[in-house]
């Protein structure tokens, strides 16, 4: 290969690993060093914005527990209350694993702007399903009850699309046919709700 031809090769690879650089940014707005730069004007400032920013840093990295922190300490310094923070909030303790939290978060929402209704009751619906194997229990219509307790949260906030997807786990009329529909069941562990029996429609 000749050398005007090496120096060509050798800019596109410069050039390609400059592209490769500068997307790597783009998706990763928020590298050690913004964050490091942002702890420092919170630690000067503290100012509830800056907080925010350093959560969504931290949840962009899947730090989600560092994440939570953030925003705790954002709304403990936030003199107003805003249904956004603590609906984020709520989805962040979900990210933790801390449902009751989560659940609990979500309907103060409520109390503050009832226009969260559809998704308070979907994040609650989504909590209750992913739930499932941590509240499966040796009787079948007691683990699938999770997905009926799920339905009757999708129903509230008027998800279709997700009470369709709750509905096909529900058990089966011909598993269970010794206990009618209607009947009254107990949710298993956290959820601790009683709803009434429902099958799935079968096909």
């Amino acid at each position: 290969m000749k050398l005007h031809q090496l120096i060509f090769v050798k800019f596109l690879i410069v050039g390609l690993l400059l592209t490769i650089e500068l997307q790597a940014k783009v998706l990763n707005p928020c590298d050690s060093i913004k964050l490091s730069i942002l702890i420092q004007e919170f630690d000067i400032n503290n100012s509830p914005n800056l907080a925010k920013q350093i959560s969504k840093c931290y949840e962009e990295s899947k730090k989600y527990e560092n994440a939570l922190n953030w925003h705790r300490k954002a709304i403990e310094i936030t003199s107003e209350k805003l249904a956004t923070d603590y609906f984020e909030l709520a989805k962040l303790y979900f990210l933790t694993d801390r449902k009751v939290e989560a659940r609990e978060c979500a309907l103060n929402v409520l109390s503050i702007d009832s226009s969260y209704h559809s998704k308070v009751y979907t994040l609650i619906g989504d909590l209750y399903v992913a739930s499932y194997k941590e509240c499966k229990d040796d009787d079948l219509i007691k683990s699938r009850a999770v997905y009926i307790a799920a339905y009757e949260m999708y129903k509230k906030a008027n998800n279709k699309e997700r009470m369709e997807l709750a509905e096909n786990q529900f058990p089966s009329g011909r598993d269970v046919f010794h206990i009618p529909k209607g009947e009254l069941v107990q949710v298993a562990c956290w959820i601790g709700e009683e709803v009434e029996l429902k099958f799935r429609r079968e096909k």
